[in-house]
């Protein structure tokens, strides 16, 4: 059975590539785009970074920020290595 979740960036790319995704503020105030080949690329070399560091199928990582698009990008390369990705929000008491 195929994950939605680890194929979605994939079938999203091949029907979109260079349309915006999303976009997001960066820190100066000004609004970045991303497209969704770029939003691919991002997701598959934090993938493959989850890879090198040793990060298993269904180990558990906690990602600690602040609302930002990297959680997205964390969150996906999570799912295409089937890593259990834990949000801890930066306002979280």
């Amino acid at each position: 059975m195929v994950n939605v979740l680890t194929s979605l960036i994939s079938s999203q790319t091949a029907k979109y590539a260079d349309r915006e995704a999303f976009r997001c503020k960066t820190s100066d105030n000004a609004w970045q785009s991303y497209t969704w080949n770029a939003f691919k690329e991002s997701v598959d070399k934090a993938a493959c970074a989850y890879n090198l560091l040793g990060i298993a199928e269904t180990d558990n990582i906690a990602v600690f920020s602040a609302n930002r698009s990297e959680i997205l990008i964390s969150d996906f390369a999570a799912y295409a290595n089937r890593i259990v990705p834990i949000s801890i929000y930066a306002t979280s008491s």
